[in-house]
């Protein structure tokens, strides 16, 4: 998701990372691409650092994991970098940009429930130093460009006051990819809808029609282009795409005609516009590059600069619970959680996005597998799975040990959690009070 105008401004030492996240009950088995650019000597010694989180990017929608979308210009990054392979972030916006920025767990930072509307008083906790912080800390100038997402209720949860010196984007959720306007309408008692774009603390007004892929890219090139070469810098790209809605520039909407499900031809077109943004003409190399270019251990969001650990796990005791509990003595299996240690992968409670009372909270599977399930959809009070990494086969009756033993493991994290924090929707941040801008309002 790097522009070509963004890679030809690269003239410095670079190190670039590309991070995404999808929406599926697997807890997304993502990728990350790293790759280091050494074009020209810097000033510094030290290498700038641009990271790239894609919204909502998956598994199986980038070419070289032989998906009907095709990717070339990734494909040539990710040969260039390092493939991550069973790289798991959370499954929603606000769980995962909360680990990046904070290096926990949302189950110690209280955001392990859903994400932040926009209309909820809410945020990433103050005591906890961003990434922005601590890479500051270490003589670098930081930069953020794109999606927020961490709350902003307050001027103190803006990302200018969370370690970022210069931020460009917005702070909500989702908005209109070329009017940038934002609605909160997911509590049935209130409708707010307001402008969502911001150059620091100030309200952008003038961009209306211009694409937010574009928008931001540009954006982004003039971060590189200004900086003070005479230190390194940071910076954190979070692109709109692939999120809902799913709009394209007109030139985007006819090469994926023979995609048949409507939604999953919308989503290959939003990818469509990264084509333009991963072409370069520069040649990459690696710096202490390591001798495999894949790489199959388990990583996750929050450990891309601490030590890995050897597991991954998340649970939502605010999701409503579904089924019978099954053990008295470890976790409560109608808790929504899932946990992977090894091969082993525990999926419990209720599995899905939706909740149980929907009727359908089930795995979805991709269109072209609609007839095929891995959570049988006609016991509708189970509420624990025990997979291997392929996820084709529930193990949890033939394997009673490891199901005991991954719960145990589930119970110690939960008694290291915080409740969840998910307020109620506050009328005072109706932007016609604010200007008809979305921003702090207490």
């Amino acid at each position: 998701m790097i522009t070509s105008d963004l890679l030809r401004n690269v003239g410095v030492r670079h190190i670039w990372i590309f991070s995404s996240f999808v929406t599926a009950m697997h807890l997304a088995e993502v990728l990350l691409l790293c790759s280091c650019c050494t074009v020209l000597s810097a000033k510094s010694s030290r290498p700038n650092i641009i990271f790239i989180l894609a919204d909502d990017y998956g598994f199986h929608d980038i070419g070289y994991h032989k998906s009907e979308i095709k990717t070339p210009n990734l494909d040539k990054l990710a040969a260039a970098g390092v493939k991550l392979e069973n790289y798991y972030v959370q499954p929603i916006c606000t769980p995962t940009r909360s680990q990046f920025m904070s290096w926990k767990y949302q189950i110690h930072t209280g955001l392990q429930h859903g994400i932040i509307w926009d209309a909820q008083p809410n945020g990433l906790p103050l005591d906890s130093p961003t990434v922005a912080d601590k890479i500051k800390q270490a003589g670098y100038s930081t930069h953020a460009v794109g999606k927020w997402h961490l709350g902003f209720y307050k001027d103190a949860y803006l990302p200018s006051n969370r370690g970022f010196d210069s931020y460009y984007g917005y702070l909500t959720g989702s908005e209109d990819y070329f009017t940038h306007i934002r609605c909160d309408n997911h509590d049935s008692r209130y409708s707010f809808c307001g402008l969502d774009l911001r150059n620091n603390t100030n309200p952008v007004f003038n961009e209306t029609g211009h694409y937010s892929t574009y928008l931001f890219t540009e954006r982004a090139i003039s971060v590189i282009k200004d900086h003070d070469e005479s230190k390194p810098f940071f910076l954190y790209v979070a692109y709109q795409s692939t999120h809902a809605p799913l709009q394209v520039p007109g030139k985007y909407l006819n090469p994926y005609s023979h995609i048949k499900d409507l939604n999953r031809r919308s989503f290959a077109e939003n990818v469509c516009t990264y084509r333009r943004a991963t072409k370069t003409d520069v040649k990459c190399s690696w710096l202490n590059a390591p001798k495999s270019k894949i790489r199959p251990e388990i990583a996750t969001m929050e450990e891309l600069f601490p030590p890995r650990k050897p597991n991954y796990n998340q649970s939502d005791i605010l999701t409503q619970p579904k089924g019978a509990k099954l053990f008295n003595n470890t976790f409560d299996t109608r808790i929504r959680a899932a946990i992977r240690v090894g091969d082993w992968k525990l999926i419990t409670g209720s599995p899905g996005f939706l909740p149980p009372s929907s009727g359908n909270d089930s795995w979805i599977p991709p269109p072209h597998l609609s007839k095929e399930t891995v959570v049988d959809k006609d016991d509708k009070e189970k509420n624990l799975w025990l997979f291997d990494p392929n996820e084709h086969n529930d193990l949890s009756a033939s394997q009673p040990g490891i199901v005991k033993k991954l719960l145990d493991r589930l119970e110690y994290y939960q008694k290291t959690g915080i409740p969840p924090r998910y307020p109620d929707p506050d009328p005072k941040c109706d932007p016609k009070l604010h200007g008809g801008v979305w921003g702090p309002w207490e």
